[in-house]
């Protein structure tokens, strides 16, 4: 499976790029788009719904969210128990 990784200069139509090329994939392909701040990715889903709207696999996640969410989180069973609304320690 091909990877993209988009590396320019401000104003030089990465996301539109971005969004093109997202929105050109066939639509049984995931897309994962990574970004830093909470304002990119809503600018990144609104340009990809205006754009690809059909597209339903193309996913938009803040770092953070990513890294809590496939990294850490399936970890915490192995580390801590949830009991009674709150995490415990093992």
């Amino acid at each position: 499976m091909a990877k993209h990784l988009t590396l320019a200069v401000a104003g030089s139509r990465k996301t539109q790029g971005l969004v093109e090329h997202c929105a050109a994939l066939p639509k049984e392909r995931r897309v994962l788009v990574l970004t830093y701040t909470g304002l990119n990715q809503h600018e990144l889903r609104q340009r990809l719904s205006n754009y690809a709207g059909g597209h339903l696999n193309i996913e938009v996640l803040g770092w953070f969210s990513f890294l809590l969410r496939d990294f850490a989180r399936p970890f915490l069973r192995y580390k801590f128990v949830y009991n009674a609304g709150e995490w415990l320690h093992l």
